[in-house]
């Protein structure tokens, strides 16, 4: 199981417990439950499921969301029922009932405090807390940050560092600003980044407001903790790479430092509607994504200089991004899953192994720690230019029947849209061409080679036929692959 943040391992097997009951459009028995968690017994699973029944209940009474526990024939099957809600509710409440939560919110929010009054607050030992902290360490390292725990509770650490852990927990834990809890300073903020926004030109992007949202949070918590941005040299020589707006007169208390400093990590959000202007003199694009964009385009295709600068300032973000955002490859697996890039290998494994020869020629020059963000932006940056659906695998179909050409048509139009995001579909003139022929009778003996697929169908193709014909479709694409 994935750990993040040193979270109790509880508290990530009932997210995992939900996860699954959600991503299912059947209920499920607790046997096939075991089998997708893959970490616990059947009698476990009983109890947990049990208390996420009881939890969902309490925190959705309209039963917006909830979880059914039924004896079945097949034993005692769960249903997570979901109507127009989302979950986050659900998982607010779980992340910031743990320990780990706590602490780091706390410590995040007042930098240090009495390590006894906090035992006493939480009903915990300190040697219960400095298991914690020991569990919350291992998982923060990266980020060149730590919590001391002696007579004070403290985090430590470079001030930047902080504000980008800061920054990272908030959003991995509360997706939406105003569901952050016990925070009396959200309308404030929120309308601070208003302000902000509308300085800059980019106020009709609310997603790039919350963003902002989130720094002003960070930056004003760490002013009033008396808290000054000192930044490195390695900090220094990567922002001033790039060009920023003057800061605004509203933001009294706020250093030119701090100021930077928000808008390149806003700036490293890949956002559309955002970007800095980069230094004439640094506009020189450096080798390794010299060669990125070569290998692009002799695996993918040639690009206009529009494109290639496109690529150019995506890189540079996301080596901005890689400095002030080391995220550790568990962070990042769990991202992956949280977006669901796993599925693109199925539903697009030509592309996916494309990019993947591309990526095993460039990821040479990298340094291990860079590996996994590098290749999932990558991946990202690849689709901008080069949409998934402009490289399927091409299957050559030839369509025979009894019927009139106008039944061809017609099955024509219906496979390429049933199949359009999956396979590039060529009608060919000639079986000879054909990969898969398609008939609504039988072909004469000799006439498909044995290499060629073919299928009957019916005359009015039915769910069945399609079905049928995407079995061939995958087998076909498969030897593709494997020839490649």
């Amino acid at each position: 199981m994935i750990c993040i943040f040193g979270f109790d391992k509880n508290t990530l097997l009932k997210r995992k417990i939900v996860d699954a009951l959600d991503q299912q459009s059947q209920p499920l028995t607790y046997k096939e439950l075991v089998d997708i968690v893959q970490t616990s017994s059947v009698g476990t699973l009983q109890v947990i499921c049990q208390e996420l029944a009881d939890l969902m209940e309490q925190l959705y009474p309209d039963r917006s969301c909830s979880i059914a526990i039924q004896k079945e024939k097949q034993g005692t099957t769960l249903t997570l029922f979901r109507s127009s809600d989302n979950l986050q509710l659900f998982y607010d409440y779980l992340y910031s009932s743990d320990l780990a939560s706590e602490i780091l919110q706390t410590l995040l929010l007042k930098r240090k405090l009495s390590t006894v009054l906090f035992c006493i607050n939480h009903g915990i030992s300190e040697s219960s807390l400095k298991r914690k902290v020991k569990d919350i360490n291992r998982e923060i390292s990266d980020f060149d940050i730590r919590i001391t725990c002696a007579k004070q509770l403290s985090l430590k650490g470079p001030e930047s560092k902080v504000r980008a852990f800061y920054y990272i927990f908030l959003r991995s834990m509360h997706r939406q600003f105003f569901t952050i809890p016990n925070m009396t300073t959200l309308d404030t903020s929120y309308q601070l980044a208003e302000d902000i926004a509308k300085y800059l030109n980019v106020s009709g992007d609310l997603t790039l407001v919350e963003r902002f949202a989130y720094w002003v949070l960070i930056t004003q918590s760490a002013l009033a903790k008396g808290k000054i941005l000192q930044l490195s040299k390695a900090d220094l020589s990567r922002m001033n790479l790039l060009n920023y707006p003057e800061p605004p007169a509203f933001l009294v208390h706020w250093s030119t430092q701090d100021w930077n400093f928000l808008l390149t990590v806003v700036y490293c959000s890949f956002s559309e509607n955002f970007q800095l202007p980069i230094k004439p003199e640094q506009s020189v694009p450096a080798p390794a994504l010299q060669d990125w964009v070569r290998l692009f385009q002799e695996y993918f295709r040639p690009l206009s200089v529009e494109e290639e600068q496109f690529i150019y300032r995506k890189l540079d973000q996301l080596t901005l991004t890689l400095h002030f955002f080391p995220l550790k490859s568990t962070f990042l697996a769990t991202l992956q899953a949280f977006v669901g890039l796993d599925d693109l290998t199925e539903m697009y494994p030509l592309y996916l192994k494309r990019f993947a020869t591309f990526w095993s020629e460039w990821s040479k020059q990298l340094s291990d720690p860079e590996l996994e963000m590098f290749r999932m932006f990558s991946l990202s940056i690849c689709i901008s230019v080069m949409p998934m659906d402009k490289l399927l695998p091409e299957i050559a179909i030839y369509v025979y029947s009894e019927n009139s050409d106008s039944f061809k048509q017609y099955l024509k139009v219906k496979l390429n849209f049933y199949y359009s995001n999956r396979y590039a579909l060529k009608f060919v003139e000639t079986p000879e061409e054909a990969d898969l022929l398609l008939s609504t009778v039988p072909f004469y003996q000799k006439q498909p080679a044995p290499q060629q697929k073919h299928l009957i169908v019916r005359a009015r193709i039915s769910q069945k036929d399609l079905d049928n014909i995407e079995k061939y479709l995958h087998e076909l694409c498969e030897n593709q692959l494997q020839a490649t």
